[in-house]
């Protein structure tokens, strides 16, 4: 099947979501990113969750990370890498 183009340039950030040490998943979003940024009519940038400082008793409630909850409001969607 053709690849199908969009109009005008998607937000499509990619999160690497796990914080884990030793994670797998780092290697495989700067892959995604790679390929994805190959196209014209996709916009990306990769989200690092280890860098977003998240309570962990809170369940997210107090994120407070401006950067991050902007990148997100402004995405037309996401890609997880977990």
């Amino acid at each position: 099947m053709p690849e199908q183009e969009f109009a005008l340039p998607v937000f499509l950030p990619i999160i690497i979501g796990t914080p884990r040490q030793g994670r797998l998943t780092e290697p495989a979003a700067k892959f995604v990113c790679g390929e994805v940024s190959k196209r014209s009519d996709i916009k990306t940038e990769m989200i690092d969750i280890r860098k977003i400082p998240i309570r962990m008793d809170d369940a997210g409630e107090a994120l407070k990370d401006s950067q991050f909850c902007a990148t997100v409001q402004r995405a037309d969607g996401l890609i997880i890498v977990a």
